[in-house]
């Protein structure tokens, strides 16, 4: 009998999250009033999240998909070297973008400030052409050359982080944001039955102040 070959949906609904987060940064730090470190402490904690949760992403990639991708392909196939040099650059990306975040909590001047919404532009548009790639280039390799079973222990990886962080309901409901209500039930279900039920008696609320604190009325 042929094996199942994997559906990335998920992946896809994780690329929607981070594009769409990323893309709200630049606006998010221009309009931190200058000097208001109360306001640049909520923002920074969101983009630290954010940065986190991509290069779990990375990592993960690193980890579990590029090998079994290289054993089924090769080592030497230009879209893998291509996405592992994008890997490279994005994380040279992200940690700039951390350091510039760091300084300026530590001085929170304009010129600082600016330093860092250029940043937070570029970091932004890098982001999105990477995933744009990953999914052009990446999901079709991943449905053609990887079965159902392998791509459910990459995902599990995955799901093991999102547990295991002390923001993790933050982090569901940002991927669950532009889910359809197909697909929110669907992952809600590839999780443990704990996890989903913190979901539904706290985590829901956790996620809607932290969003109100980000996007005050």
């Amino acid at each position: 009998m042929t094996e199942q070959r994997a559906v990335p949906w998920e992946l896809g609904l994780i690329h929607r999250m981070l594009k769409r987060e990323f893309r709200a940064l630049p606006l998010l730090v221009h309009t931190i009033p200058t000097g208001d470190l109360r306001r640049g402490t909520v923002v920074a904690a969101h983009i630290d999240l954010l940065v986190q949760v991509l290069r779990r992403h990375r990592d993960g990639q690193d980890e579990f998909l590029w090998p079994l991708l290289r054993h089924r392909l090769g080592a030497d196939t230009d879209v893998l070297v291509r996405m592992t040099a994008r890997n490279t650059r994005l994380a040279h990306s992200l940690s700039r973008l951390t350091s510039l975040l760091i300084s300026w909590l530590d001085t929170p001047d304009p010129g600082t400030g600016h330093r860092l919404l250029g940043e937070s532009l570029r970091v932004s548009a890098t982001v999105d052409e990477h995933l744009y790639e990953e999914e052009t280039d990446i999901f079709p390799l991943i449905h053609t050359h990887l079965t159902r079973g392998e791509w459910q222990a990459v995902l599990d990886n995955a799901k093991a982080y999102l547990r295991a962080h002390p923001h993790a309901f933050v982090i569901l409901g940002m991927y669950l944001c532009d889910a359809t209500p197909t697909e929110q039930e669907e992952f809600l279900a590839s999780v443990p039955a704990d996890f989903r039920a913190g979901w539904a008696a706290m985590g829901q609320e956790e996620y809607r102040r932290s969003r109100a604190l980000l996007y005050p009325v």
